[in-house]
């Protein structure tokens, strides 16, 4: 027993050092499989070329500003930016050079400057009058993607972020560091239980269990099922539901009346998609989603809510097509839905109902008509309804001294209404879900299981060392000596 339980505690103690050691912050970072380095792209509004390479740096042992060396690793990181960004949008690469000189070029991990991927007209550098236009490196958007040089704190408006990578091994995770000595001390603990079975009775090494022997088998079975189980609860959590009373907020007309508007859409898409990269869904093909001017009057057309999210690094498929299901959400951080579509009606509620419980997120716009709107039946599966007819609410609401306080709404100076449908709680017990009031009547409601105070479960390292800690400590009852 001895030998067993040195060793487990041995090897927990390896792999917890080796998890500390090997960790980052970089959770969404990508590898490339040519050369095994990780690469992240960051989103850091206004940020310098230094404060980019130390925030690179902070992410971890081994991380940098990114060193390009080939058409085709410059080729790979372009795939991980934004597609469509605002123009002149800029990403910090590793490349710099000193002030005094035209030439120079560098990376910051020391690789020779052997490749370059100088936007059209950027390169020879415009060395002007004998001074730099710039002594920093960076992707620069023009309608594609290409180098540019700028300085340390120039053109801080248009600057996103930086682009990190990494030579060192992704580590892995903590819970399969654990997972490994836990499996090992388990196989200790069965070959040592077969040894002295072998040694009380020889005659009988390959006979049947007893009885009490497969109970007890059993019962240690479903005890380690029960840990299991308990562990793989702890990273399930349903996702969020957000519920707004009316669809004029995320048209055009909602972006050409308040900046607010920009600022709630990407509020909303990094409440869904905190990692960055996100992939939404407008399952619609009304005008506040699809951007296209109403009918009858509606509203004006334009591209303000695909503009915020994809210059957010995001995107955004407008579509009906193909059916709402399983296989159609599961691809997806969050789906827009209009509440009072027809065509919407008859969505696949069960399947947005089971997308929410598996972690999916979903917001969803009513205000389309007096009637009660067609997707009542999916959010009040979250206790999230609605009153029937127009509350009267037009156009603009000062949201910011509402002082409501949910991320949703964080910068949000004033939002876009004209005649939604109040938002009401099925059960205002519920922890679960939140309504935001204006004049008393709710303008949204949110489902979030984040807002309920919750018993925290074990989280599945400890879970995973519990299981072996229950054999080691069956045998130590027993008195087994190994």
């Amino acid at each position: 027993m001895n030998t067993i339980l040195k060793f487990f505690v041995a090897s927990i103690l390896v792999a917890v050092a080796s998890c500390l050691v090997s960790s980052t912050n970089a959770s969404a970072a990508s590898v490339w499989t040519d050369n095994g380095h990780a690469y992240e792209v960051v989103y850091a509004e206004g940020i310098t070329w230094t404060d980019a390479r130390n925030a690179a740096q902070n992410l971890g042992a081994g991380w940098d500003l990114v060193s390009i060396s080939s058409q085709a690793e410059n080729d790979w990181i372009i795939s991980l930016l934004p597609s469509s960004p605002p123009y002149r949008s800029h990403f910090w690469l590793g490349a710099s050079r000193p002030t005094e000189t035209p030439d120079g070029w560098g990376w910051t991990s020391g690789d020779p400057f052997a490749f370059a991927g100088w936007g059209f007209g950027e390169e020879p550098n415009d060395w002007r009058n004998g001074f730099p236009e710039g002594n920093k490196v960076a992707f620069d958007f023009r309608g594609y993607w290409g180098w540019n040089d700028t300085s340390n704190d120039a053109g801080l408006p248009i600057v996103r972020g930086y682009v990190a990578e990494s030579a060192s091994p992704v580590p892995l995770p903590a819970t399969v560091m654990l997972l490994v000595p836990c499996l090992f001390a388990l196989l200790g603990l069965a070959r040592q239980k077969n040894t002295q079975l072998a040694r009380a009775q020889p005659a009988q090494r390959f006979t049947r269990p007893s009885a009490s022997a497969r109970g007890s088998c059993s019962r240690f079975s479903r005890s380690v099922a029960t840990l299991a189980l308990l562990g793989i609860s702890s990273f399930a959590s349903a996702g969020i539901v957000v519920v707004n009373n009316d669809e004029w907020t995320t048209s055009q007309n909602g972006f050409n009346a308040t900046a607010g508007t920009a600022r709630f859409v990407s509020n909303l898409t990094t409440l869904f998609a905190p990692q960055g990269h996100g992939k939404f869904l407008a399952y619609s093909n009304h005008p506040s989603y699809t951007g296209a001017p109403g009918l009858g009057g509606w509203g004006v057309g334009g591209t303000g809510l695909r503009d915020t999210i994809e210059g957010a690094g995001h995107s955004l498929t407008v579509t009906l097509e193909p059916e709402l299901n399983e296989q159609t959400l599961a691809s997806y951080d969050g789906v827009f839905l209009i509440g009072g579509d027809p065509q919407e009606q008859d969505a696949k509620i069960q399947a947005l109902e089971d997308y929410v419980q598996r972690g999916g997120n979903v917001f969803v716009q009513f205000g389309t008509g007096p009637g009660r709107p067609g997707l009542l039946a999916f959010t009040e599966r979250f206790g999230l309804s609605t009153t029937l007819g127009e509350n009267g609410v037009c156009c603009l609401v000062n949201i910011a001294v509402q002082n409501y306080d949910y991320p949703l709404f964080t910068g949000v100076s004033d939002l876009f209404f004209v005649n939604g449908n109040w938002i009401t709680l099925t059960d205002p017990s519920n922890p679960m879900t939140r309504l935001f009031t204006y004049q008393g009547q709710g303008l949204f409601g949110v489902y979030d299981p984040s807002l309920a105070p919750a018993p925290v479960p074990l989280p599945a390292p400890i879970v995973l060392l519990l299981v072996p800690a229950i054999g080691l400590a069956r045998k130590v009852r027993r008195g087994g000596q190994g």
